[in-house]
């Protein structure tokens, strides 16, 4: 049974919207979610009336998505400081992710599928997330920076991942 959604304001029609937090789908999910997962999730969706997607393209500074830009799920998603109790933890999921990235850009995926299926696709870049529990997880940006984080207004403390914009560096 397809559900359309029926909220107007204005005229206009307003999109019934689900968030793909892609990662998460990568690290908490068994079996690989590539192309085929993708567009059965994104064909469901169609017929429930999903009208749009938002597609998460970025998780602790490293991007889900073929770019020349920032860090991507590549050859070393650890640093060499990695604490080796806690990067086990995060290993499997974080090689997941680099082996897909290997062989697929999902983002593309997800625009072609979404395409076919007549959602429309809105990236979902999350800014305020370069870094994650442990050092392990920072963006090469805060690695090499950890100054550009927020910090305590009265104190050296550095709220690690949330960039700060004030600095050119981190805008670009």
């Amino acid at each position: 049974m397809k559900t359309e959604p029926s909220a107007k304001k204005s005229g206009h029609q307003i999109d019934l919207t689900m968030a793909i937090d892609y990662y998460d789908m990568l690290a908490f999910l068994d079996g690989v979610f590539d192309e085929e997962p993708i567009n059965r999730l994104l064909g469901e969706y169609a017929e429930r009336g999903i009208t749009a997607v938002q597609w998460r393209v970025s998780v602790f500074g490293k991007l889900l998505y073929h770019s020349k830009l920032g860090d991507m799920f590549t050859a070393e998603p650890f640093g060499a400081d990695d604490v080796p109790g806690y990067a086990a933890t995060l290993r499997d999921s974080f090689d997941k992710a680099k082996a897909l990235m290997d062989r697929m850009d999902p983002m593309e995926v997800a625009s072609r599928l979404c395409r076919k299926h007549g959602i429309k696709l809105y990236p979902w870049l999350t800014i305020y997330d370069d870094a994650g529990f442990h050092r392990m997880t920072w963006s090469n940006l805060i690695r090499e920076h950890p100054e550009y984080c927020w910090k305590e207004f009265d104190r050296d403390v550095y709220f690690s991942g949330t960039t700060s914009y004030a600095y050119p560096e981190v805008v670009d």
